[in-house]
C-alpha cells in the first residue's frame, strides 16, 4: 500500500524576496507610525483651527504647530505632567473647555496618523460629526493664578498679587489686535454679555483664557477659569496657508 506524502508548495526565490520586502515595509511603517504618534503626543503636533475665536491672529482652517511639552511632559492615560513651567500672560494655548468630551485614546491616536498622512485634510474625529466637537479650543491666557481680573466693554484689566498692573494684553505693543462686540449704550453693565465684569481674584490653579475675537465663541468670559491640567499645549507656529506662514503672537 502506497503512502501519501504532503509536500509544501514550491516557492521560487522571487516570491520569497517579495514576501521579505513586504514584511520589511510593514515593519518600517509600524515603526514610523509609532514614532510619529509618540512625537505628536509628547513633543509637537499639528492642529487645524476650527473656529473664529482667535481672529484676526488665527483664522478658521489655519494649520498650526502646538508644543505638547511646553508646560511639562504629558503622562500617557493620565491628566498630569512631569516638569515644565506654567502658562504665562499672553500665551496662546490649546485647552479643554469644562464641557469638553475627550475622545478615547485609541481614536485620538488613529486620528493623528490619518491627519499626518492626509496633510490635515482628513481625520477620524471629523467622521463622527459633532460627537467630539468642542473637545479642544484655542485661546489666549490673559490672567494667571493670584491675578485680579476685571473687564469693561470687553477691555480686560489684570492686576498681579503684588499690585502691579499687567500691561493691557488687549493692545500689547500693538502686535495683538482684538475684535470686540459692540455693546448698545442702553444696556446696563449688569446685563449678560455686555463685556463688563467685576474684579475677580483667581485661585491657585485658575487661568483666565479668552479669544482675541471676544464675541465669537465660548471662553472664560462665559464658563469661568480653566485649570492647569486642562491646558494641553502652547500654540507656536502657523504653517498653512503659506501667505500667513510664521509664528503666532
Amino acid at each position: 500500500m502506497s503512502t501519501i506524502r504532503h509536500t509544501r508548495t514550491y516557492r521560487g526565490p522571487e516570491e520569497h524576496s517579495l514576501s521579505r520586502r513586504l514584511r520589511r515595509f510593514l515593519t518600517l511603517l509600524l515603526l514610523f507610525l509609532a514614532f510619529h504618534h509618540a512625537l505628536s503626543f509628547f513633543l509637537i503636533s499639528s492642529v487645524r483651527v476650527g473656529g473664529e475665536g482667535m481672529l484676526p491672529e488665527l483664522a478658521r482652517n489655519d494649520r498650526v504647530l502646538v508644543s505638547r511639552a511646553a508646560y511639562g511632559l504629558p503622562v500617557p492615560l493620565l491628566r498630569s505632567r512631569i516638569g515644565g513651567g506654567a502658562a504665562q500672560h499672553g500665551d496662546v494655548v490649546l485647552y479643554d473647555p469644562p464641557f469638553a468630551r475627550r475622545p478615547p485614546f485609541a481614536l485620538r491616536a488613529a486620528d493623528q496618523v490619518i491627519r499626518f498622512v492626509s496633510a490635515q485634510r482628513l481625520g477620524l474625529l471629523q467622521a463622527y460629526g459633532e460627537a467630539w466637537e468642542g473637545s479642544e479650543a484655542i485661546g489666549r491666557v490673559v490672567a494667571v493664578p493670584g491675578d485680579t481680573v476685571s473687564m469693561d466693554e470687553y477691555y480686560i484689566s489684570v492686576i498681579t498679587p503684588e499690585g502691579q498692573r499687567v500691561r493691557d494684553i488687549d493692545e500689547r505693543d500693538g502686535s495683538v489686535r482684538i475684535i470686540r462686540p459692540r455693546v448698545p449704550d442702553s444696556l446696563p453693565d449688569s446685563a449678560p454679555l455686555t463685556g463688563s465684569m467685576q474684579p475677580r481674584v483667581l485661585g491657585e490653579d485658575e487661568y483666565w483664557i479668552v479669544g482675541d475675537n471676544r464675541g465669537a465663541r465660548l471662553s472664560s468670559l462665559h464658563f469661568g477659569p480653566v485649570s492647569a491640567t486642562d491646558i494641553r499645549a502652547r500654540v507656536t507656529f502657523r504653517f498653512f496657508p503659506l501667505p500667513r506662514f510664521g509664528g503666532v503672537r
